[in-house]
């Protein structure tokens, strides 16, 4: 999930937060069922509880996955069956063996590449050498 819908969900919250409290100010106001006082106590606390809950869910939203093919982008996997040019071969990667297509030419059994995405159950990848200048820089 993008950062615009962590900054949405995070706002929903507040808006929910802010419709109790209003709702709460009027029932206080209006009714005159409970002091003033008890009532912007209570606005307090529950704004600030779901600003905390808004928060912590737009946190978990921009986390990257945990799980999943999704998790596997950016890790290092080795060649283990050739993959050739606009073929497809495989990869050894987290003790699992993996179909994967190059996005840059064919790759040779042994070489290191990087995954730079996921198609279905296919992997993406890149010869990690590419990578190798960032690193370092």
């Amino acid at each position: 999930m993008g950062r615009m819908e962590a900054v949405i969900a995070l706002v929903d919250e507040l808006l929910v937060a802010g419709a109790v409290a209003l709702l709460l100010v009027i029932l206080a106001w209006g009714t005159g069922i409970f002091p003033r006082e008890a009532a912007l106590a209570a606005t307090a606390i529950i704004v600030a509880f779901m600003a905390a809950v808004g928060y912590k869910a737009a946190q978990a939203q921009l986390r990257a996955p945990e799980a999943g093919p999704e998790s596997l982008v950016g890790k290092t996997a080795v060649v283990v069956e050739d993959i050739l040019s606009r073929g497809e071969g495989m990869v050894l990667l987290e003790g699992e063996y993996w179909r994967a297509r190059s996005t840059q030419g064919p790759v040779p059994k042994g070489e290191r590449v990087r995954v730079v995405g996921v198609e279905g159950m296919m992997l993406l990848v890149e010869p990690a050498a590419k990578h190798r200048g960032d690193e370092d820089a």
